[in-house]
């Protein structure tokens, strides 16, 4: 970037409901926001839900991104599956475009914690996408990740951080924001039951250091629970992070290497 102008930030969430983990720094930053999903498979609710969400970061400042629940958890579980690796790469494209089009600056998306393979995921499209539009753009491209279930194990905050620190007012809309939404209100119970509540004042953000796939030192969450669902009969195979994460993470890193020119992307002038 050359020139004087505030920087421009784009968020990339894989559920819509993690915005509401960073709405003091969507206040501050107002970012394009991109939602992979709706959060709730392909019921209505769930899209309702995104647009409410989506229309409370336009009220905030922020605009609407090039994706925007074009994709359900249900697809993306059976592209990974399928070792569908084609699926996850058009999407990764089609974020580099948008962030070269809008002349994004800075990146925030969900952070890689083994919660939920359509989490991991985002992280692994939005370095791919952050890659290819650095190249294109000419410029480093600010890449952080927000954790959304660092209740169970709380990272350690340090220098590398960046924090938004909300004053009264804008946490009492962020608490009151959430309260719309009372299908999530059990986990809600349970992160503030845990951290409690004067935790989700400070909003973190770490950098992305390093776009390679990571290595659990443990199995991931959604192996053990994707295990549970298979014993119930619920699910009919488990998603393996060795198996079927890993050589997706792999086949969308090596294709943002590979690519040279996001105009070949697109399919029409990038403007």
């Amino acid at each position: 970037m050359t020139s004087d102008r505030p920087v421009r930030a784009a968020l990339v969430v894989a559920h819509p409901a993690h915005a509401l983990k960073l709405y003091g720094w969507i206040l501050a930053h107002k970012p394009i926001a991109f939602f992979l999903t709706n959060g709730a498979g392909t019921g209505p609710l769930g899209a309702q839900h995104a647009e409410f969400l989506m229309q409370d970061i336009e009220r905030l400042g922020g605009a609407r991104g090039g994706i925007f629940t074009d994709f359900t958890d249900a697809g993306i579980f059976q592209a990974i599956l399928q070792s569908d690796a084609g699926y996850f790469i058009k999407i990764a494209d089609r974020l580099a475009v948008s962030f070269v089009r809008n002349e994004v600056d800075l990146v925030v998306a969900d952070a890689m914690e083994g919660c939920s393979p359509a989490h991991d995921l985002c992280r692994a499209l939005t370095d791919a996408a952050v890659t290819m539009a650095e190249r294109q753009l000419g410029w480093t491209i600010a890449n952080f990740a927000c954790y959304q279930t660092e209740w169970w194990s709380p990272p350690v905050h340090d220098a590398a951080c960046r924090h938004t620190v909300l004053d009264d007012a804008v946490f009492a809309r962020k608490l009151e924001a959430t309260r719309q939404y009372p299908e999530w209100a059990s986990l809600i119970r349970e992160a503030t039951g845990n951290m409690g509540i004067e935790y989700f004042r400070t909003e973190c953000l770490r950098p992305v250091l390093d776009a390679a796939p990571p290595t659990y030192a443990t199995r991931p969450f959604y192996e053990t629970a994707g295990e549970q669902q298979v014993a119930t009969g619920r699910f009919e195979t488990v998603i393996r992070y060795e198996r079927h994460i890993r050589p997706i993470w792999n086949a969308i890193r090596a294709h943002a290497a590979a690519i040279r020119d996001i105009q070949s992307l697109s399919g029409s002038p990038i403007s």
